[in-house]
C-alpha cells in the first residue's frame, strides 16, 4: 500500500491536535484514501517542546531545511500562523513540488495569489477550506458545487468570538467589557482580542470568500472594517424592540461589474436565518441567481480534547 508522508509546522495547540488526529486516526484515513497517511516529520522552533502526543519515531527538528529538503515529504500541513516564516516556508515547499494545507487566512488574505500561482505553475495543490468557518466546508463549494450559477451575495457570521459576545449582550442585556473579559477567561478570545473585536478576522475571511465567489482579486486592504467595540447594552435593547438582532457580518457582493466587501455589525430581522446563528457558531448565507438562497452551519471552531482553546 502507498504511504504518503507528511509534515506538519508547528506545534502550538493546532499544529498538536493535528498532529494528535493524524496519529490517532490512521486505521479511519488508510479507509478513506486507500493508503498510509504517516506523520513524519514535525518542525518546531523549541524541538524539545514538551507535547501533548507520545512522538515516537516522528522526526522533530527547528530546522525548515530538514522538511524541505526531504523528498520523501508529499504533504506539509502549515499551523503556524502568521506571515513570516509561514510564507516563505509554505512558497518553498510549493517550489519543491510538495502539497500544502493551511487555515492560515492572514497570509491568504495578503499572498493567497502569489501562492495559488505557485502552486499551479508547480502543479500542486493548496488547501485551505479551513481558513474560514472551522470546518463548514464553504470554500470548497465556492470553488466547485456553486461554480455553474452566478453568485450575487455571499455574506456571514465567520468569528466565533464576536458572535459568543454578542450572542450573551443580547441574552443577558451585558455590557460588552464585562462579557469579553468573561470570554477571555473561558477561553473564547484570546488574551490579546482585537483581531476579533476590531473585525480584522472577519475581514481577512471576507477577502477569501469575496476572491472566490466571484473570480476575482480581493485582498484585506479592499475590504471595509468596523469592529463590535462600540455595541452598548443599549443598542441590543433598542434593535430587540424594533424586531432585529445585531450581528457582526462579513458582506459580500457583485454590483453592476464591481465588488463590494465589507465587514461591520448589522441589524439583521429576526425572520433572517443568520439572525438565529447564536454562540460560537459560525454561518455562511450564499445567494445566486438560479440556486436561490443557501446557508450553511457549524461550530467555527472546535476545541482539541487537550485544550480549553476554541478557533474562529
Amino acid at each position: 500500500m502507498q504511504t504518503v508522508n507528511v509534515a506538519v509546522l508547528g506545534m502550538g495547540t493546532v499544529g498538536q491536535g493535528v498532529a494528535i488526529m493524524l496519529i490517532k486516526q490512521q486505521e479511519f484515513w488508510q479507509k478513506q484514501l486507500g493508503c498510509q497517511l504517516v506523520l513524519k516529520r514535525i518542525l518546531e522552533k523549541y524541538h524539545d517542546k514538551q507535547l501533548d502526543f507520545d512522538r515516537g519515531e516522528i522526526a522533530m527538528s527547528g530546522n525548515w531545511q530538514d522538511i524541505v529538503g526531504d523528498p520523501e515529504i508529499h504533504i506539509v500541513i502549515e499551523t503556524m500562523g502568521g506571515i513570516e516564516p509561514a510564507k516563505t516556508f509554505i512558497s518553498e515547499a510549493l517550489q519543491s513540488g510538495k502539497h500544502v494545507v493551511t487555515a492560515n487566512k492572514d497570509l491568504l488574505a495578503l499572498h493567497g495569489q502569489e501562492l495559488f500561482a505557485i502552486a499551479k505553475e508547480k502543479g500542486v495543490d493548496l488547501y485551505f477550506e479551513a481558513s474560514v468557518g472551522g470546518a463548514i466546508p464553504i470554500l470548497s463549494a465556492l470553488r466547485q458545487n456553486l461554480t455553474a450559477d452566478p453568485l450575487q451575495e455571499v455574506m456571514g457570521i465567520v468569528n466565533g468570538t464576536t458572535n459568543y459576545i454578542l450572542t450573551r449582550m443580547a441574552k443577558e442585556g451585558g455590557d460588552f467589557s464585562a462579557i469579553l473579559a468573561d470570554a477571555q477567561k473561558l477561553g473564547y478570545a484570546e488574551a490579546n482580542p482585537a483581531s476579533d473585536i476590531e473585525g480584522i478576522d472577519s475581514g481577512r475571511k471576507a477577502a477569501i470568500l469575496s476572491t472566490l465567489a466571484f473570480h476575482s482579486q480581493v485582498t484585506l486592504d479592499d475590504v471595509y472594517i468596523q469592529g463590535i467595540t462600540e455595541i452598548t447594552r443599549e443598542d441590543m435593547i433598542f434593535a430587540d424592540q424594533m424586531g432585529y438582532a445585531i450581528k457582526l457580518l462579513a458582506l459580500c457582493k457583485e454590483v453592476e461589474g464591481k465588488i463590494e466587501a465589507r465587514v461591520h455589525p448589522t441589524l439583521l430581522p429576526k425572520s433572517h436565518p443568520l439572525a438565529s446563528v447564536q454562540d460560537t457558531f459560525n454561518a455562511i448565507f450564499v445567494k445566486g441567481e438560479n440556486l436561490g438562497e443557501v446557508m450553511l452551519y457549524g461550530r467555527g471552531g472546535r476545541p482539541f480534547s487537550h485544550s480549553q482553546r476554541h478557533f474562529g
